[in-house]
């Protein structure tokens, strides 16, 4: 049994044992990737892993849609009552989360037939992260073709494709990033 196992074990027989929520702190963000990647296989759903916006635009990888993904993964699910472990590297730690009043207001709801100026659309997108780009074909992106808002949302499967008529959300319907089509 090799080092790292026997601290993954100690790990899991704490987060089985104490009815709490669990903070790791690593030393690099490489640090806390190979051991969030060891404990996901054990805890799934139960494990998250929260890198830093500065540090990853400092290493020229901010764009990348898997770390975007951890990041709102548990942003998303930080008020659920459920045991955790998050896992993060010294900067991310010392570094302040946005307030929960700060998160609300960057939902975005959009539904058939709601009023919402497809531009205040746009603008909210590149407010809360997303890329613009010519096609969506990964999550985190969103395109503009005349009255048509594209946008690939984190925890989707398939990218949505929003058209309007005026300023009113006309049609909602997934696609395929990989043949554009509707599904």
């Amino acid at each position: 049994i090799s080092q790292n196992e026997i601290y993954n074990q100690f790990l899991l027989y704490m987060f089985f044992s104490l009815n709490k929520n669990i903070v790791i702190v690593t030393p690099t963000l490489n640090d806390a990737n190979g051991l969030y990647k060891d404990l996901e296989v054990y805890l799934k759903d139960k494990v998250y892993i929260f890198p830093d916006d500065d540090y990853l635009t400092k290493k020229a990888i901010a764009t990348s849609p898997e770390l975007m993904y951890m990041r709102m993964k548990f942003l998303n699910e930080i008020n659920n009552t459920d045991k955790k472990i998050l896992i993060c590297h010294t900067n991310s730690f010392l570094k302040k989360l946005p307030k929960k009043e700060n998160l609300k207001e960057k939902i975005i709801n959009i539904k058939i037939n709601k009023s919402i100026k497809r531009e205040e659309l746009v603008n909210k997108l590149n407010e809360i992260g997303y890329k613009r780009e010519s096609l969506v074909t990964n999550t985190g992106e969103f395109s503009v073709r005349g009255f048509v808002v594209d946008v690939f949302p984190f925890f989707e499967d398939h990218p949505v494709r929003i058209e309007f008529f005026d300023d009113t959300i006309d049609e909602i319907k997934y696609f395929d990033e990989n043949t554009q089509l509707s599904i």
